[in-house]
């Protein structure tokens, strides 16, 4: 083989060594700048509730509303494409309450009140969004 051809045959593959890893809810949060605009894959505990259609990085973070732990799931068009599949209703998703792996584009802008970071969801309790969801899956 040529040098050529490996040399682009090593880029291909270093750039998408890592990249369809899902990240977490705390590597995102720690530097949102870094993944704001951009597609990502995210894991976390997937919640299906009224005003609490969010992932969060863990059960326990679920269930005591630890919003600072989480993502908001904007896009809910999309979002009900994936749940509803296989005869699901929304009111019965078969993925809520279980951790899942999402794929969709974050959303980060900032507001501060009273020194924490808000903006988003209702009342603007989440730190972040992902919009334009294209994949959501149970996490293995």
């Amino acid at each position: 083989m040529k040098p050529s051809v490996i040399a682009l045959f090593l880029l291909i593959c270093c750039a998408f060594t890592g990249t369809d890893r899902p990240l977490t809810i705390e590597q995102i949060l720690a530097n949102p700048e870094q993944y704001n605009g951009k597609t990502v894959h995210v894991t976390g505990y997937f919640t299906q509730e009224l005003e609490k259609r969010a992932i969060y990085q863990s059960k326990n973070d679920a269930k005591i509303s630890n919003y600072k732990a989480s993502l908001w799931l904007a896009d809910y068009t999309n979002l009900i494409q994936f749940l509803t599949k296989w005869g699901n209703t929304a009111d019965e998703p078969f993925l809520a309450n279980k951790y899942v792996v999402v794929t969709g584009k974050l959303n980060y802008k900032p507001d501060t009140i009273n020194g924490k970071v808000y903006g988003h969801g209702p009342e603007n309790l989440w730190p972040a969004e992902l919009v334009e969801i294209s994949h959501i899956q149970e996490a293995k």
